[in-house]
């Protein structure tokens, strides 16, 4: 069903809308880079609805226990000043693994033991995944 090639020798992929196989039946580089973009988008996507659902889920525990949104806007800024900058972002470069070793939050593992880096000093937004 796909014998046909084209001038530079590649078959029509069953697998890609519109792509093409090389010589050897393999998805081109273009291709690959492509797909492995689309996951990690799709991994992302999937990251920021967890986080956003946690946020409404604390924020109505807030507002149920007398919260409001000027004590939301205070730790905002305190939060965002932690860092050393007022950016509207939080930087959170290193956690401290049960060895003791400083390890970089988004790694899962200790370089040094080998240990669940991700279970130490993790918080739930550092563990969503």
């Amino acid at each position: 069903m796909f014998s046909r090639r084209d001038a530079q020798g590649t078959v029509p992929s069953p697998y890609f809308d519109g792509g093409h196989l090389n010589a050897t039946g393999s998805p081109s580089l273009a291709q690959t880079q492509a797909m492995n973009a689309s996951m990690i988008g799709a991994a992302t996507e999937n990251r920021i609805a967890k986080l956003t659902l946690v946020c409404e889920a604390m924020w109505e525990l807030m507002v149920d226990a007398g919260w409001t949104e000027e004590h939301l806007r205070a730790k905002l800024a305190q939060l965002d000043r932690s860092d050393g900058r007022a950016d509207h972002k939080r930087e959170r470069a290193l956690s401290t693994c049960r060895c003791g070793a400083k390890v970089l939050a988004a790694q899962r593992i200790c370089q040094f033991c080998g240990a669940d880096a991700a279970v130490v000093d993790s918080k739930v937004f550092d563990t969503l995944t």
